[in-house]
């Protein structure tokens, strides 16, 4: 029991020595490095805007496709998970988020021309100061002095940077289990939220509704097919019969022939003629009933929460990136420190003896 103790006394002591006393000993050295980081940061985070967040949650139901095997009738019932996945997955593509593009006005679009990274908007903000002071045409002299092409933007590459701008600024969250998907949005400007998840919305809503009506329309188109050629078949097994009873004057009315071999036969062209009919009536009725759920499709993408206008911006990244860039500048004093200390294999402890010498601590002295 007592050497456990004594041996965890040595172990924390060994830490102490290894990793504290070093940070002791440069301790001013950290703090400068610490104080410099922080005093950079303090003017950097004046550079970043304050965000705007916006989100929209929704519900995902079964599509039209999936909802029985017949069609006969659409039900709410939540999507499957598979369903859910895919759907979440086209929101997040590229062609998805260009016809997003394509429906926002020139102030959002003039909103992305910023990254909204702190980072990147201290950057953006120091290069846009540097051309404003220097000058444009001097920064294209010495662009081309140093053998730089100086080309505009072209309209693909302003897109493409465009939609990466929309997919940094919103983000999409799902639920499987309850098919739940969160749509959120963020920006500089309160209105460009708010529209930025509308008009997600607003397109999933429309494609999903479209995928219904042309799967409910291909049905449609099927069955009058299939009604026109039970139509025909009908039409062909009542000539039969017709030209049948003429060719062996047989009445209309008269069902009982006393030949068995055209009794045989009559019965046989009346069972074609009811089954024909009965067929064409059934896609008859299948056809109404189609067209009736045609009418009254409803739509599998429900908002439950729908996007609001924010009125206050988000909470204030400037002093997180203030305080995660002085804490950085901390840590990479601490690391330089001890990193040197590393390298002088300076002996703070026994083991830094026995590592030297090969050979085992046969006495201490003790503390005086």
């Amino acid at each position: 029991m007592g050497d456990d103790a004594e041996k965890t006394k040595l172990d924390i002591a060994k830490y102490f020595f290894k990793y504290i006393v070093p940070i002791l000993e440069h301790k001013w050295l950290i703090l400068i490095l610490f104080l410099t980081t922080f005093l950079i940061a303090l003017p950097l985070g004046f550079l970043i805007k304050p965000t705007y967040i916006s989100e929209g949650m929704l519900q995902l139901f079964r599509p039209y496709s999936q909802v029985s095997p017949t069609g006969d009738k659409i039900e709410p019932l939540p999507a499957p998970p598979a369903y859910v996945i895919k759907e979440v997955e086209l929101l997040q593509s590229n062609s998805f988020v260009g016809e997003v593009l394509t429906t926002l006005s020139d102030d959002a679009k003039a909103d992305l021309e910023n990254p909204l990274s702190p980072p990147s908007q201290i950057i953006n903000r120091i290069v846009k100061e540097v051309k404003q002071k220097v000058g444009e045409h001097r920064i294209n002299k010495i662009k081309r002095f140093l053998g730089r092409d100086i080309r505009p933007p072209t309209e693909d590459m302003i897109r493409k940077n465009q939609i990466q701008q929309i997919k940094e600024r919103v983000s999409i969250r799902k639920q499987t289990r309850t098919a739940m998907v969160w749509i959120t949005a963020n920006s500089f400007e309160n209105e460009v939220a708010s529209a930025l998840v509308n008009s997600y919305v607003d397109i999933w809503r429309a494609s999903n509704n479209e995928d219904n009506k042309k799967e409910i329309n291909n049905k449609i188109t099927f069955l009058r097919e299939r009604r026109r050629k039970a139509f025909q078949d009908f039409r062909t097994q009542k000539d039969e019969l017709i030209k049948f009873k003429k060719k062996n004057e047989i009445p209309a009315e008269v069902k009982l022939i006393s030949n068995m071999d055209i009794q045989l036969k009559l019965e046989q062209l009346d069972s074609n003629l009811l089954m024909a009919k009965e067929r064409f009536l059934m896609l008859e009725h299948k056809l109404i009933e189609t067209q009736l759920t045609a009418e009254g499709i409803v739509e599998n993408v429900k908002i439950l929460n729908p996007p609001e206008t924010p009125i206050q911006p988000s909470k204030n990244k400037t002093r997180i990136f203030q305080l995660a860039l002085a804490l950085s500048g901390l840590l990479v004093g601490i690391g330089i420190v001890l990193g040197v200390d590393i390298l002088k294999s300076l002996i703070r402890d026994e083991s830094d003896i026995t590592d030297a010498v090969g050979l085992p601590v046969l006495a201490r002295l003790p503390e005086m």
